[in-house]
């Protein structure tokens, strides 16, 4: 396997998507790398012999022989966003097949597949990583942006575009590594970000989440300020606000309804603390549909 340094990685987008999507059921083997990312929603993925809940933040990357599995069932639906990529240059019929995938591996797929590397500042490939919300905005906005233009678009230009995107999230993936490797999370701390994403559009309060976590609500605070610099109003209202922007922009309801199916019971409250993070009315946040 060949190690390459930040300074020899040229990729390549081979495709790219960003899609909400009902229960689902996806699964095999790539020829090229690819990059999984949640957005909302929840399931169950795989990767080889790794398991993990699919949940806002989960990234995922995989490459060639990585056997993996995606589930979303019941119910459930899920927002992601998948690039197919190779990390080098290859040759013409390696790139025929680099967005394909197969149900089992032989000879003529290594014939075929992308050389398996590993990246110096990256966790060994295949990964999974958990972004904090404080780090998700930016590697979100260039992996909606790339799913969405890869179906739309096609100028050629658009591949470079592609590119530096790329580019961009794996030296943001690279720099959150970094800073976090060797720093285990607080098993609170854990339990209270996958509570509130569970539950922010439900009526929440400082005594009803310190209860379900099972701590006091004093210790709960202390814990949020030293570990996050932040407090319960505060990271419950952010964690509403990132699922209202993503209704605003990709979906049809009101401004009233979207307030409500995140969890804000006073309409006008909400909007003043929308202007107040963003400059502008929720209204003025909507995408222009064509």
């Amino acid at each position: 396997m060949r190690k390459l340094t930040p300074k020899q990685i040229s990729p390549f987008v081979r495709g790219a998507n960003y899609a909400t999507m009902p229960p689902f059921d996806l699964g095999g083997v790539n020829y090229a790398f690819q990059l999984f990312y949640a957005f909302s929603g929840k399931g169950k993925g795989r990767v080889n012999e790794n398991c993990f809940d699919l949940k806002p933040g989960l990234i995922a990357v995989y490459g060639p022989g990585d056997e993996f599995r995606f589930h979303v069932c019941g119910d459930d639906t899920i927002t992601f966003a998948t690039i197919c990529f190779s990390w080098e240059a290859l040759d013409a019929p390696r790139v025929a097949v680099a967005n394909r995938v197969v149900r089992e591996v032989n000879e003529d797929y290594w014939r075929l597949a992308d050389p398996k590397v590993s990246i110096a500042g990256l966790p060994e490939i295949p990964f999974v990583l958990e972004l904090p919300a404080k780090e998700r905005q930016k590697t979100e906005e260039l992996l909606r942006d790339t799913g969405n233009s890869w179906r739309k678009s096609t100028n050629p230009l658009r591949y470079l575009r592609h590119k530096a995107a790329l580019l961009e999230i794996i030296y943001n993936l690279m720099k959150f590594y970094h800073s976090t490797s060797g720093h285990i999370e607080h098993p609170v701390i854990h339990r209270f970000r996958e509570y509130i994403e569970g539950h922010y559009f439900e009526e929440l309060n400082r005594s009803t989440i310190s209860r379900f976590i099972g701590i006091s609500q004093g210790y709960l605070t202390a814990l949020l300020r030293k570990e996050l610099n932040t407090n319960v109003t505060a990271y419950l209202t952010a964690i509403r606000m990132r699922n209202a922007m993503e209704l605003l922009q990709y979906s049809n309801l009101s401004v009233k309804e979207i307030a409500a199916a995140v969890g804000f019971r006073d309409y006008n409250y909400f909007v003043i603390r929308f202007r107040q993070l963003h400059g502008k009315p929720p209204g003025a946040m909507r995408l222009q549909k064509t």
